[in-house]
């Protein structure tokens, strides 16, 4: 069975009870990115062709 966690150890605030991951590293889209997609969403390409 596959895992769906990144293996990472999770901490929660005790003030507000959420939950986070210290130094986590997120891959962030650029904005050059989010503008070819939406271009390429209004020539009607679905997501699965824009990844290929």
């Amino acid at each position: 069975m596959e895992r769906l966690t990144s293996e990472k150890q999770k901490y929660q605030c005790q003030a507000c009870q959420r939950q986070f991951i210290a130094n986590n590293q997120k891959k962030y889209i650029s904005d050059e990115t989010k503008t070819m997609m939406d271009k390429l969403l209004l020539e009607k390409i679905s997501l699965a062709g824009i990844i290929c």
